[in-house]
């Protein structure tokens, strides 16, 4: 059975004006041109799982950044508002830019009837002299096809997300089983270091017991080097009993 990838996925949504599709690994980004801020900000009126006391991020000349704001304080008749965008308690955002013309862009994991609500609300004039625009069969705009269409585009982009996924982490899965040096050979090199280490600190030892080095390194020197002598001499009895312990 052959899975679906990105270039199967349709690029484009035929409905007035029409709904352009982007997929990534993450996420699907769904965007269209659209009418003013005002038609934009009734979603939250009419869209149930965005509330009526929503805060969007609001980016405007009038201010320095971006920030949240109230929706009654939002500034919709004049052109000072750039950007808006509603980030609800759900796995999508979305947003609204002013260009030449404004564009909606719904990003995330969206549910059909989600993207074709928005796109109505913010595409129709004189919505409320428009009865059952929020059912699939009489939606202003749409037909069963172009809504058949969008369900398959969506189902499309979360198979192929989760087939990804899934390769991805076998993948890593794999490598993380597979380690670079086996462990033996890591034992091996720690004890070579180890006993390297040990052969110095025994050469200094010897030398410090030779009269004539004697003669020549501090009463200081000598308490040092025989401290540090200590914890080696330790450390060294404790990997040979553990060496003798394992064979």
């Amino acid at each position: 059975m052959q899975t679906a990838s990105s270039g199967d996925i349709p690029r484009q949504i035929e409905t007035t004006p029409p709904v352009n599709v982007e997929t990534f690994a993450s996420h699907v980004t769904l965007t269209w041109t659209s009418l003013g801020l005002s038609q934009f900000v009734d979603i939250a009126d009419r869209v149930d799982v965005v509330p009526a006391d929503s805060t969007p991020i609001v980016d405007a000349t009038n201010a320095a950044g971006r920030r949240r704001l109230p929706l009654p304080e939002i500034d919709t008749t004049t052109a000072a508002t750039k950007y808006v965008r509603f980030e609800p308690d759900c796995p999508w955002t979305l947003a609204w830019e002013r260009r030449t013309t404004p564009v909606v862009s719904l990003c995330g994991s969206p549910s059909p009837t989600v993207c074709q609500q928005a796109h109505i609300i913010t595409t129709i004039e004189d919505l409320d002299a428009r009865d059952g625009w929020n059912t699939v069969e009489t939606a202003a705009g749409w037909t069963r096809d172009t809504y058949e269409t969008l369900v398959s585009v969506l189902e499309a982009w979360l198979t192929l997300m989760t087939v990804t996924t899934t390769t991805t982490t076998s993948k890593d899965a794999k490598a993380k089983a597979t380690p670079m040096v086996s462990t033996n050979t890591q034992q091996r090199l720690r004890m070579t270091t180890v006993n390297k280490t040990i052969q110095v600190y025994q050469r200094i030892r010897t030398l410090r017991r030779q009269s004539n080095i004697r003669q020549r390194i501090s009463p200081k020197m000598v308490i040092f080097l025989t401290l540090q002598m200590i914890p080696f001499q330790q450390w060294s009895r404790k990997l040979r009993s553990q060496q003798i312990a394992t064979g």
